[in-house]
């Protein structure tokens, strides 16, 4: 513990400051900058030029014969192949390999925002910046590039569309190693550390609650001046800036380095690292942010209605299209935590509202919000069945086959014949429909489920005609996920997801628990 793995200069790490030293190629770094800062897109500039500096270190034919980065081509040599990183980056799923797991879902439209993001970023930033110089900017050993190659001394053709691929191929593959593999600081921005990047991570939620257990994070990364670690037990040797890898507990022999990316949650590590670890699945604490596409049923024909809903906000003919959603990226993982202590959140609220406006309120309520344009309330009863069938559509639009669950799911994730990207999206749509299930859990607990005056909400019936797998199994007693699944030993009846859950819920369960 406390010990130093690598120690680094900063001057190692690929960066622009290290890489774009001559006059040239700062211009080309800062006319990047420029042109990205006037897009929607100016939030990722600083990667966006960390990217560009790894196309010239890749290319062959270099501005000014610059050899200096010659040296940077050693640790280019530890990273993936474009081929590796066709099967795990998210810039490089395109909607069909997405839709064929994750079908219409809020978590595949997220997705397949990814792909377009790029795009934008380099035909309005990084392709009128670099065209000048493109050649010194392609990497023409990649494979997507072996038809495309160009002699040294041959001009650049702007208007050729092959050209133009080859510059995006070779910054799809750079782009993809800044998002997965650069560490980021304040004040130097983002940069690939030699040796450091090589190391494996998770999210610092799967040693939450791990009590007297082996913390599976070991290692951790510091930086500056004199860099003095966690018990003033080392001191770089040297006065200048440096990188240090530093271990945090003891390390085994044998044991995998391991750093911690925070507290991330499943769909952010498949967005950043186009994998999900099995252990944060199996984790009680799998929570995400979800989105919510509104079922059509209850999108209503009366004018009347129609006009109500506009009035408070809702695009009837954007859902009618099927553009919006009925809750827009608006239950986080920190929303459900809320509500699960008794508090209704923002996206609760409106979902509320909607469905009081399209469904529940009677003709003369509808005209007295028209003309006094007052918030509805109550309808709580009513309400929450409904939020219920929200929750069973957007279950439904997970996956093309009604009978698919999340075991299913994990034990094709594990076959050695799944592609990376494969098993990542469908450890993704695991962790979505358990969190899915878990909101629904709680509006369950809320409401009656068995009659709303009016409105057919039979959802055993549901089950019985077989709606969908997961909500014919019982969940975990405490959160309503069905994976994983552990049986109480004493009752054999009291299913939970963890023995945290399990712990946390043998006050309640052990009056009515047998052996």
């Amino acid at each position: 513990k406390d010990e130093f793995i690598v120690l680094l200069p900063l001057a190692a790490r690929l960066s622009g400051k290290n890489v774009m030293i001559s006059k040239t190629l700062q211009e080309v770094e800062k006319e990047v900058l420029e042109k990205i800062s006037t897009t929607q897109y100016k939030d990722s500039g600083p990667e966006a030029a960390l990217a560009v500096t790894i196309m010239h270190v890749l290319s062959k034919n270099r501005l000014l014969s610059d050899s200096s980065v010659d040296v940077f081509l050693e640790q280019a040599a530890t990273w993936p192949s474009e081929d590796s990183m066709k099967e795990s980056s998210i810039f490089y799923m395109d909607d069909s390999k997405i839709k064929s797991i994750l079908n219409k879902s809020g978590l595949a439209v997220s997705l397949e925002f990814f792909p377009d993001f790029l795009k934008g970023i380099f035909e309005l930033a990084v392709f009128p910046a670099l065209k000048k110089y493109a050649n010194s900017f392609i990497d023409f050993s990649l494979p997507s590039n072996k038809d495309f190659s160009l002699p040294i001394d041959k001009e650049f053709d702007t208007t050729s569309l092959a050209h133009r691929m080859a510059m995006w191929n070779t910054f799809v593959y750079a782009f993809s190693l800044v998002w997965s593999r650069a560490h980021g600081e304040k004040d130097r921005g983002p940069s690939i550390v030699p040796l450091i990047e090589l190391c494996n991570g998770t999210s610092s939620i799967v040693d939450e609650n791990k009590g007297k257990k082996k913390s599976d994070l070991n290692v951790m990364i510091g930086s500056g001046n004199g860099t003095v670690l966690p018990g003033g037990k080392f001191v770089p040797e040297t006065d200048n800036p440096c990188s240090v890898l530093f271990a945090t507990r003891d390390i085994d022999e044998g044991e995998e380095l391991m750093l911690s990316y925070g507290p991330i949650f499943p769909s952010q590590f498949l967005i950043k690292y186009g994998t999900i670890p099995e252990a944060l699945i199996a984790h009680h604490d799998i929570k995400q942010d979800i989105s919510l596409w509104c079922n059509p049923s209850f999108i209503p024909d009366d004018p009347k209605r129609l006009k109500c809903l506009k009035n408070f906000g809702f695009p009837s003919q954007d859902y009618r299209n099927g553009k919006g959603h009925l809750i827009a990226d608006l239950l986080t993982k920190y929303d459900l935590e809320k509500f699960q202590k008794g508090h209704e959140v923002d996206g609760i609220k409106k979902m509320r509202l909607f469905l009081i406006l399209s469904t529940l309120a009677d003709d003369s309520e509808i005209s007295s919000f028209l003309t006094e344009s007052q918030v509805p309330q109550g309808y709580d009863s009513k309400v929450l069945p409904l939020i219920c069938k929200v929750i069973d559509y957007n279950l439904k639009l997970l996956t093309r086959d009604k009978s698919e669950s999340s075991e299913d799911d994990v034990e094709k994730a594990k076959r050695a014949d799944t592609p990376g990207w494969e098993k990542a999206l469908l450890l993704g749509r695991v962790a979505y429909r358990e969190n899915l299930l878990m909101w629904r859990h709680e509006f369950g607990k809320r409401g009656n489920m068995s009659h709303v005056d009016g409105i057919e909400v039979d959802l055993q019936n549901d089950i019985e005609k077989g709606a969908l797998t997961c909500l014919a199994n019982s969940g975990c007693t405490r959160c309503g996920r069905t994976y994983p699944t552990l049986v109480c030993s004493r009752c054999k009846k009291a299913k939970y997801c963890s023995r945290e859950h399990q712990r946390l819920d043998w006050k309640k369960h052990k009056l009515n628990c047998k052996k």
